[in-house]
């Protein structure tokens, strides 16, 4: 049963980092736990706190669902939940929060809906909803009209020296 939740948990790469599922354990804890083998599904509650190699996921609550014993959707949940992983070319860790959290490891995406926020690299990107891929680092960000402007907000960070001294002229 034990190979079966270590196949099971294998989330990630969430920043491109490709990991092989052998080499980094994965750590779940929580206050609660419930397994359906029947519907293919693994409900972690309260303090969720789940790692693994680089990746560290904070929530209220993680559903992971199974299609012949493979991950195909994982449901991060929480006021907000929270991911932070260091890339294998990011500077800094790629961060992000948002109230609901969807990793579809199929389309190597992460879509992050509700007050999303993502930070990778000093540039910041806002949104009501924000898709962001894995493999390619693209990153999609939309508002939301019924919860305010519709807009979506962007900060980017110089890329060297030289652009910040040309913008502080």
């Amino acid at each position: 049963m034990k190979n079966w939740f270590t196949s099971l948990l294998l989330l990630l790469p969430l920043a491109g980092q490709a990991e092989s599922p052998n080499v980094s354990p994965i750590t779940i804890e929580a206050d609660r736990m419930e397994y359906n083998q029947q519907h293919g599904t693994s409900t972690y509650q309260g303090n969720v706190v789940m790692v693994r190699g680089t990746l560290r996921l904070k929530s209220e609550r993680v559903i992971l669902h199974t299609v012949e014993k493979k991950l195909s959707l994982a449901v991060i949940t929480g006021n907000p939940a929270t991911m932070i992983q260091q890339g294998s070319d990011a500077l800094e860790p790629i961060r992000a929060q948002a109230n609901r959290m969807e990793y579809q490891p199929k389309n190597q995406q992460v879509i992050l809906t509700g007050e999303a926020h993502l930070w990778r690299n000093g540039d910041e990107f806002s949104g009501e909803r924000i898709i962001y891929n894995t493999q390619t680092q693209l990153v999609k960000a939309t508002g939301d009209k019924k919860k305010g402007s519709g807009r979506v907000k962007v900060i980017l960070q110089p890329q060297d020296e030289t652009e910040r001294a040309g913008e502080k002229q």
